[in-house]
């Protein structure tokens, strides 16, 4: 009895210290993010300062200073890369874009007078054939429908700059976030050999070990995930630009890398550019162009459908049908930021059960030891 009661304070003393290991995490995280950000660019980045203070025997410390400093120099020239290609997209999308788009407007219109203007023929037939109160009850819903839209639209404008603005002003504080991010992965990368070996000093093997087995379960598991869907995306981006260079579009290659980025995204992936772009075709009369860019995009849909569960099954480990139930119930509990918390969770469950934690956690509930894992 005594047995039964031990074990079932433990597994609600484990639960209560989960409960407010969560409670505290989520309240304190918006205040926590750059610091939490820190530690995952020094998890990132400590293997590499490892690798050039053995390869080129410097210290720690300068070792830190030069992938630190190599690091933000690589992220200032990307982003430097990302704004001039955005730039050269424009003035090139401002040259080509005029007439093309006055003679989708005329086509639109085109097709917009032939389907509404005979709708507005009977329409007025029949408000003619009204008395004069169903005359003026039509008229005035119809103003009050008018005015409805005239507001929504304006609301939508007002929402719209009003986020523009907001996205404007939060960029010093998103720099400010980011410089002591950086700082604070500094100091972590290279005190980090003090920290583990208190770690180490202080606290039972067991507990130490765990987390680093996670670390290692989920650094191989998302390696193998980012190796699997960097594949997907070449496959993708090979058969776009041979269709595309088939079809002679110019700047194949530039759209091909945007349009094969785009896949990564969950649910719209190529089709964000793919479907407007065929109605575009459609209406413009370049059916031809239209019919062979749905063609394509099927294409991709199907190659990708075909290989995607049997690569990324290989990849995690992860049964296929386990991933998507995890992608359904992230949407369904979190929204969109659920379709990358959903898979997120299975590989870190996968991750703890490789790394024994579960284990850990039962045999400490069985005995109170915390020795289990390494059976």
């Amino acid at each position: 009895m005594n047995i039964q009661k031990s074990i079932v304070f433990r597994s609600m003393l484990l639960l209560l210290i989960l409960v407010i290991s969560i409670f505290l995490f989520l309240s304190s995280v918006q205040f926590l993010f750059p610091f939490l950000l820190a530690c995952f660019f020094s998890i990132v980045l400590y293997p590499m300062i490892q690798f050039v203070a053995k390869t080129f025997h410097f210290s720690h410390t300068l070792a830190c200073v030069i992938v630190l400093l190599l690091t933000i120099c690589s992220i200032i020239l990307l982003f430097a890369f990302i704004l001039f290609e955005i730039i050269d997209g424009i003035v090139y999308l401002a040259k080509w874009l005029p007439g093309p788009f006055h003679n989708f407007l005329i086509d639109i219109t085109e097709k917009v007078n032939s389907w509404l203007l005979p709708l507005l023929d009977k329409l007025n037939i029949y408000i003619d054939n009204l008395t004069p109160e169903q005359n003026a009850l039509m008229k005035e819903q119809l103003e009050e429908i008018s005015i409805s839209f005239a507001d929504q639209f304006a609301n939508f404008l007002e929402n719209l700059l009003r986020s523009i603005g907001d996205q404007l002003a939060a960029l010093p504080g998103t720099m400010t976030i980011i410089i002591f991010s950086l700082l604070c992965t500094f100091f972590i990368c290279k005190d980090w050999p003090k920290f583990n070996h208190w770690m180490k000093t202080h606290i039972t093997n067991t507990i130490y070990l765990v987390p680093f087995q996670i670390y290692d379960q989920l650094k191989i598991t998302l390696l193998k995930y980012a190796k699997a869907q960097f594949l997907l995306v070449s496959i993708s981006f090979i058969t776009i630009l041979i269709g595309l260079m088939l079809l002679k579009i110019e700047h194949a290659f530039t759209i091909s890398v945007i349009i094969s980025a785009l896949d990564l995204l969950p649910i719209l992936g190529t089709g964000v550019v793919f479907i407007p772009w065929s109605l575009y075709l459609l209406i413009s009369g370049n059916s031809l162009l239209a019919y062979f860019l749905i063609g394509l995009y099927l294409l991709i849909i199907i190659q990708r459908q075909i290989l995607e569960p049997k690569l990324i099954s290989d990849a995690i480990g992860i049964h296929p049908l386990l991933t998507i139930l995890a992608v359904y119930l992230g949407f369904q509990l979190f929204g969109i930021n659920g379709l990358w918390a959903g898979p997120l969770t299975l590989f870190l469950g996968k991750a703890a059960h490789q790394a024994k934690l579960f284990s850990t956690i039962r045999h400490f509930i069985k005995t109170g030891e915390v020795n289990g894992g390494k059976s």
